[in-house]
């Protein structure tokens, strides 16, 4: 009322201190558990997701692959934006292409070891997994010229296509310090 109505000082409100040690202690202990349930409220549910992909069976092609050539009606494809960069296979029918543009592209693709066949059955939604119209069923040969390689041969969206790539991360290790730039290239 002093600072507000009546213009004058009003002298400083005096708080003291908590005055014994077990008040101390337990505004610790709460703060501290106060602290871990927040964490857990926020950290718990988002790690839920990927312990469950840990889980679900991976592709016979696991792994990252870097496109060496990419040859369309036998002749190589210029380097343009829709190109692609990578191959990523991680679940058991899903591959991922990672295109010049650093755009990800997450298509079906059901692998038989039996036949060497690759069928990529189409584009889908990754937030409502349902399958897009873009692209049209396309059944692709594999060969494995070493265990390091991986060709893909056939048609693509009814373009004949050879696809040559590398597997990436077994042929390099992991590296503190990347000095060759293997990712840039």
């Amino acid at each position: 009322m002093n600072i507000f109505v009546l213009n004058r000082p009003t002298p400083a409100a005096s708080l003291g201190a908590i005055p014994t040690h077990w008040m101390r202690r337990t505004r610790f202990v709460l703060h501290a558990t106060l602290v871990i349930v927040l964490l857990y409220w926020f950290a718990g549910p988002s790690l839920q997701g990927p312990r469950e992909r840990g889980q679900l069976p991976k592709s016979p092609f696991y792994g990252l692959y870097q496109i060496e050539a990419f040859t369309q009606n036998g002749r190589p494809l210029e380097q343009n934006d829709t190109n692609w960069r990578r191959v990523i296979f991680e679940g058991k029918n899903e591959m991922t292409v990672l295109t010049m543009d650093d755009l990800m592209r997450y298509y079906y693709a059901d692998i038989d070891m039996g036949k060497s066949v690759v069928t990529i059955s189409g584009e889908r939604d990754l937030h409502s997994n349902q399958e897009k119209e873009s692209l049209p069923k396309s059944v692709l040969a594999f060969s494995r010229p070493d265990p390091n390689h991986l060709e893909l041969r056939g048609n693509l969206a009814n373009q004949p296509v050879v696809i040559t790539s590398k597997f990436t991360l077994v042929s390099r290790g992991f590296h503190w310090v990347q000095e060759d730039g293997a990712f840039y290239r």
